[in-house]
């Protein structure tokens, strides 16, 4: 399988930078959204970014939250919206030096950081023009490029788990848009950011304060849960969802969540069992 970085070596990055976490029902088919460029322009604006690494200066889009209504997650915690994904415009990147990072964490960097970034990052990167035409596509490109800043700063295991998770929100997104010849080497490239964030959650369990990410408690268990169902390892996500079950400050939306994932695993356990002795 290629390097989850393989698309950045167009940057002069290193593309097999290693993704290390120590130290720190019946689906309903998916309707296509389609939004036409005039559209976007009206729930989007540009906003004047100063990048806290090199100081340059520049404009990155961001999504008119007051006009884009929140409707609900996916079984894997993606949120949907009513007009646009923000997951397209939530990292910021400087084409600059390569810096790259969720819009809520762009300027809360050290100065330790900051070296780091331009000894590892500024010093190889190859700049790039800032593409005028926000897609799935280049916001993959954007948040593995995050994925790796955070690699090279040390990040917490959380903070690179929770970015994993988010690429594969963003291929979820970039499945819905493409054609069924051109899928099956992306859902490939989606599992294994999904391995990616369930190593990564576990990892940092045992280590974090919540809320995490906006996650309590139970959140963290129901996803670890989820993420457990989508790499087919039941019994694990059996656990995890019971979990959920009993655990203080579990609503009663999050348990019937639960209990439609723990639906879909004893339905996948029921047809091995059935394909098993069919043999």
């Amino acid at each position: 399988m290629e390097s989850i970085f393989s698309d950045l070596g167009a940057f002069g990055l290193d593309s097999d930078q290693p993704l290390d976490f120590s130290g720190q029902s019946k689906e309903e088919k998916p309707v296509k959204k389609v939004v036409t460029r005039k559209k976007t322009e009206q729930l989007v604006f540009d906003r004047k970014i100063k990048c806290p690494v090199c100081d340059h200066e520049f404009l990155s889009k961001t999504v008119k939250s007051s006009i884009n209504r929140f409707e609900k997650t996916s079984l894997t915690l993606r949120p949907i919206y009513s007009k646009i994904d923000p997951l397209i415009y939530d990292v910021i990147q400087c084409n600059a030096c390569g810096y790259a990072a969720q819009n809520t964490t762009f300027n809360k960097i050290s100065e330790r950081q900051i070296k780091t970034i331009k000894e590892q990052i500024a010093s190889k990167f190859i700049s790039k023009d800032e593409p005028t035409d926000y897609s799935y596509k280049t916001a993959l490109i954007k948040n593995k490029l995050a994925l790796y800043n955070a690699i090279v700063m040390g990040s917490k295991s959380v903070n690179k788990a929770y970015l994993c998770l988010r690429i594969s929100w963003i291929i979820d997104g970039y499945l819905e848009t493409i054609e069924d010849d051109k899928k099956e080497a992306l859902t490939l490239e989606r599992l294994n950011f999904v391995k990616n964030a369930y190593t990564g959650f576990l990892e940092a369990y045992e280590t974090i304060s919540f809320p995490v990410f906006g996650m309590n408690q139970p959140t963290y268990y129901y996803l670890l849960g989820v993420l457990a169902y989508e790499l087919s390892d039941y019994s694990h996500s059996k656990r995890w969802l019971s979990k959920v079950m009993v655990a203080e400050g579990s609503h009663q939306r999050l348990k019937d969540k639960a209990r439609d994932v723990k639906d879909l695993v004893n339905q996948k356990i029921k047809e091995e069992k059935e394909a098993s002795s069919s043999e």
